[in-house]
């Protein structure tokens, strides 16, 4: 599936908010409309794409309900990500697999 055919709800005018760049893949934080509420199951806006921006993985979201995530860094090569239900996922950016999940605060 092509970037533009993602089909994420309240996806902000298709912005993404912070990328990084791997050897052979994009790593996609997408920008949300924060005024809408989410659906029940969340909204996977952590995405890989390759050169062509076909998607590669989408990531799980640490939990089930209402969830997306909010900011991602990139280090020691692990994806960091937090969620707006106050959790960071570490995920491995060949696959999109969440590692590990704590609470944020």
């Amino acid at each position: 599936m092509k970037l533009n055919d993602y089909n994420l709800p309240n996806w902000y005018e298709k912005k993404v908010k912070r990328q990084k760049a791997l050897a052979d893949k994009r790593i996609l934080l997408l920008s949300l409309d924060r005024s809408v509420a989410p659906p029940e199951g969340g909204r996977k806006n952590l995405i890989a794409v390759n050169a062509d921006d076909e998607i590669i993985w989408i990531a799980d979201l640490p939990t089930e309900q209402y969830d997306s995530y909010v900011e991602m860094k990139y280090s020691d090569g692990v994806i960091r990500a937090e969620s707006s239900n106050g959790f960071v996922a570490e995920i491995e950016p060949e696959t999109g697999a969440i590692l590990k999940t704590s609470m944020l605060y």
